[in-house]
């Protein structure tokens, strides 16, 4: 088991020097993937199933953010939530303008 990489090589859990080439890196799609099962925005069955569909790209991952969230990426999404001030965010965020415009659409589809 690899646990932290010094300039010298890999250590495993005793502190010995283990010889083993260290691991790759994560790919942007397996990054994606694990921080959206664990934000809770899609469980990793309906990741399999839209991935299979459309293809395991970041496009295809962000599509799905957008989908639950209304946000374009992790980037966004992040942006958004942890900071409301974000230009990012366009609506969101704004209070005056928005909650106006939502209040008259509502309005205008239930008459």
């Amino acid at each position: 088991m690899l646990e932290s990489r010094s300039s010298y090589g890999y250590y495993g859990a005793a502190g010995g020097y283990t010889g083993e080439t260290p691991p790759p890196p994560q790919s942007k799609e397996d990054e994606l993937w694990d921080w959206i099962v664990s934000e809770d925005i899609a469980t990793e069955e309906e990741l399999r199933l839209v991935t299979c569909i459309n293809g395991y790209s970041v496009e295809t991952l962000n599509d799905v953010i957008e989908v639950r969230t209304g946000y374009h990426s992790r980037e966004q999404y992040i942006d958004c939530e942890y900071d409301n001030e974000s230009e990012a965010c366009g609506y969101i965020g704004d209070s005056d303008t928005w909650d106006e415009d939502v209040e008259d659409h509502y309005v205008d589809s239930v008459d």
